[in-house]
């Protein structure tokens, strides 16, 4: 496994057997009972890998905790900190009898904790996303992705091991984190979490490259497969350039890559089919940019434009293909042409499953956004169809009282009400 489960305590120095919470085994973080508790002296015991970090990561921690400590005392702040005083009772600056150079032995105490605390956050901090809405929100169609709001500490959830390919979904509700499986989980099989790096985002290079700051080398099977194969992975192979001549894929590790197609042999720089693919983002930014002023007719036809000239280097399963697809879906949608905004997003979601898997949360997202255009079309049936499918996904990985959730009921309710010879013609 990635963390010693077997000694939480590690190379940390415990605390005393009443303050770990022991329980009858004396593991840190378990109650009486053996029930693994989020509790502090949970966090506190997780392990820091004081001697897998760098000195320079070290001294730079300890002189941050340091800095920040002597600041604490000299507003006189000390006591607060410690759980001596309440804020309010320390709100007037007292004068400190210790020097400038040595902290009271109360803050000593704290900074030990504050290092440890800062150590650990590498390999046990969690990424705590919500989805929010892009632009105004005043669309008929709103579009949502997953921003990063903070990061916290999840005792229980440090405690999962890591997989590229996972068996669960994380989603976080306030200061509550809910794991739910993604996949039926046998009795006796481990639950992994995925840290991060997952096989269809990214090769197992870069996979493997991400994953040092846990200190471990993954061994699950998506990486065993790609390591052993040798094979190209599915993420190089559908993201990948094609034969400007023929549309055949290009190959080659070198700066020059080649077609596959023998009889072709066309031959081209990376660095000048990497230039064009960033040419090429940055007129679909232009075209975005033209739909935010409302310039929607302008957007299209840049877009379009840039769906051409991808089509002479791209493979067509190339995750930007399928961006674009959403973007025209999107423009589309503005303008209130619910078909062809459908039409897009259709081909959009295609390339999605083909990177994602059908039952990953991009596809939920996908969907979702499927089931708003063709709710706005009046497509009764399709509509109602594309909310089922997407309330399979999201539940999965949101729940069921997500907003999603809850707006994809309540498109379902008002088709459902629909007058039934409505219904039979759409």
């Amino acid at each position: 496994g990635d963390k010693n489960l077997q000694n939480p305590e590690g190379s940390c120095r415990p605390l005393s057997e009443a303050d770990a919470g022991g329980g009858s085994r004396g593991v840190p973080g378990c109650d009486s009972s053996g029930r693994y508790q989020s509790s502090y002296q949970a966090l506190f015991h997780l392990l820091p890998h004081t001697e897998q970090h760098s000195p320079e990561h070290k001294f730079l921690c300890t002189l941050s905790v340091v800095a920040l400590c002597k600041q604490l005392q000299a507003a006189g702040l000390e006591a607060a900190v410690s759980s001596q005083e309440s804020p309010q009772q320390c709100s007037k600056p007292k004068t400190c009898e210790k020097t400038s150079e040595e902290l009271s032995p109360e803050l000593k105490t704290v900074a030990e904790a504050m290092l440890r605390h800062v150590l650990q956050l590498q390999c046990n901090a969690q990424a705590i996303t919500v989805m929010q809405e892009l632009g105004p929100g005043d669309g008929a169609v709103v579009d949502k992705k997953p921003v990063r709001l903070a990061t916290a500490f999840f005792p229980v959830l440090s405690l999962l091991n890591h997989s590229c390919c996972p068996n669960t979904s994380v989603s976080f509700s306030g200061t509550a984190a809910t794991v739910r499986a993604a996949q039926p989980i046998s009795s006796g099989q481990e639950v992994l979490h995925c840290y991060g790096p997952h096989w269809c985002r990214m090769r197992v290079a870069e996979r493997q490259q991400l994953l040092r700051q846990y200190f471990f080398e993954c061994r699950c099977p998506a990486c065993l497969q790609e390591l052993e194969s040798g094979a190209k992975s599915v993420v190089s192979i559908r993201n990948s350039f094609c034969c400007p001549k023929c549309q055949a894929q290009m190959q080659g590790e070198e700066d020059t890559l080649c077609c596959s197609n023998e009889a072709c042999a066309t031959s081209a720089s990376r660095d000048h089919l990497s230039g064009r693919l960033q040419d090429l983002q940055q007129q679909i930014k232009k075209a975005l940019e033209l739909l935010r002023v409302g310039k929607a007719d302008q957007a299209i036809k840049m877009l379009l434009k840039c769906q051409m000239d991808a089509g002479t280097f791209l493979s067509p399963e190339h995750l930007l293909m399928g961006e674009m697809e959403d973007h025209l879906a999107q423009v589309y949608a503005t303008l209130g042409k619910w078909q062809e905004a459908a039409r897009h997003l259709r081909k959009s979601i295609e390339i999605v499953e083909m990177h994602h898997g059908p039952s990953s949360v991009e596809t939920g997202h996908e969907l979702f956004k499927l089931a708003q255009i063709l709710f706005n079309g009046f497509a009764v049936s399709e509509a109602l169809s594309t909310i089922q499918r997407a309330e399979g996904i999201l539940s999965v990985h949101f729940g069921p009282q997500s907003a999603q959730m809850q707006e994809l009921q309540e498109m379902k309710a008002c088709l459902s009400e629909l007058p039934r010879n409505i219904l039979q013609r759409t």
